[in-house]
């Protein structure tokens, strides 16, 4: 199990977090723990971003993952509000760099692609 120096101290301790905040690490951990979820990247400083985010949680989402030092993410949600989320992220300086494939465990192991859209936070 990877560890992140930012997210460490925070899981299971005795501060409450936010929404966004579990958001967040929800991205990190379903990327970087196969135990915990089923995205691979070959960057440790990029997340795979499923879900979406509110207007009033997008803000401390980013900060909470650039605080743990993602560097790029991977968005594959396709949910009604995904482009609330495109120009939200953007809004607040995400650059996205395009159209990409990302991987995902599928059953018995093999790997198998999910289109998303990359941005640099």
């Amino acid at each position: 199990m990877k560890t992140n120096a930012y997210f460490d101290p925070l899981v299971g301790g005795k501060t409450t977090q936010s929404n966004a905040f579990w958001k967040a690490y929800r991205a990190w951990a379903q990327t970087n723990n196969p135990a915990e979820g089923h995205f691979i990247t070959d960057d440790d400083s990029e997340v795979v971003m499923d879900d979406f985010t509110w207007d009033n949680e997008r803000q401390e989402f980013l900060d909470a993952l650039r605080k743990a030092g993602v560097r790029t993410m991977i968005v594959t949600n396709r949910s009604t509000t995904l482009m609330e989320d495109i120009h939200g992220y953007v809004a607040l300086g995400c650059e996205m760099l395009g159209l990409c494939k990302a991987k995902m465990r599928g059953v018995w192991s093999n790997e198998e692609p999910v289109i998303g859209i990359r941005f640099k936070l």
